[in-house]
């Protein structure tokens, strides 16, 4: 075999991958995260789907938002049940921000993640 030249290590290759794969992840939720209020402590998770209805109220047109918010189950000391209300207090979409919403639905996947279907209060 010459010399000069050592081929690079599949571990090397391996490593690069999961380093790369982590500075994306955090990239993506730095850009998704939610903070909101619930029972008088604030939390930070992630957005999963968001949408935007409309509907007629007095006065005019009302938007109605729905999200799904995803956070740690370990970080609650009560887990928010349906019927209990939110205050989204930080997120990248401003028109999410200072609205009150309500729990449609509660989802533990793997006892770990929360999943929180929420529905905007029109106030």
């Amino acid at each position: 075999m010459g010399e000069g030249f050592s081929s690079p290590s599949p571990f090397f290759f391996k490593m690069s991958l999961v380093n790369q794969l982590q500075t994306d992840f955090e990239k993506i939720r730095s850009e998704w995260s939610v903070t909101f209020t619930f029972s008088g402590s604030s939390y930070t998770g992630y957005f999963g789907e968001v949408s935007e209805d409309s509907s007629l109220e007095v006065g005019g047109i009302v938007p109605e938002y729905d999200v799904e918010i995803l956070v740690k189950a370990a970080d609650f000391t009560t887990l928010p049940d349906v019927g209990d209300t939110l205050a989204i207090t930080a997120a990248y979409d401003s028109t999410l921000v200072g609205r009150n919403y309500r729990v449609n639905t509660r989802g533990l996947s793997d006892g770990k993640v929360v999943s929180l279907q929420v529905k905007g209060l029109n106030e």
